[in-house]
C-alpha cells in the first residue's frame, strides 16, 4: 500500500476547501498523513472487520476478554504474567 504524500493531501484539501491558506492545508495534510501511517502501522481496519496488531498479539499470547477488558489491560496482564515467571 502506498501512502499519499503531504503534497497530495494538501492539493486535495485546497480543491475541496479553496479558502485554506497554504500553511493551513499543509498543517492538515501532515496530520492526515501521520494518521494514515499510524493506521497502516498498527494494522487498524477502518470498519473493525479484523483485530488491530496489538489485539492480535494479545489474542496470540492467550488473552481472552471477559467483556470488560481492553487491549491495554490485556497487555498489562501479559506483562505481569511474564514478570512473575
Amino acid at each position: 500500500m502506498s501512502l499519499k504524500s503531504v503534497d497530495q493531501y494538501a492539493k486535495e484539501l485546497k480543491l475541496d476547501y479553496p479558502k485554506l491558506t497554504e500553511f493551513e492545508a499543509l498543517n492538515l495534510a501532515i496530520g492526515m498523513q501521520r494518521n494514515e501511517i499510524f493506521r497502516v502501522g498498527l494494522n487498524v481496519s477502518s470498519d473493525d472487520s479484523y483485530p488491530s496488531a496489538l489485539e492480535t498479539l494479545a489474542i496470540a499470547l492467550g488473552f481472552h476478554s471477559s467483556g470488560s477488558g481492553n487491549v491495554i489491560d490485556a497487555l498489562k496482564e501479559i506483562a505481569n504474567n511474564i514478570e512473575s515467571k
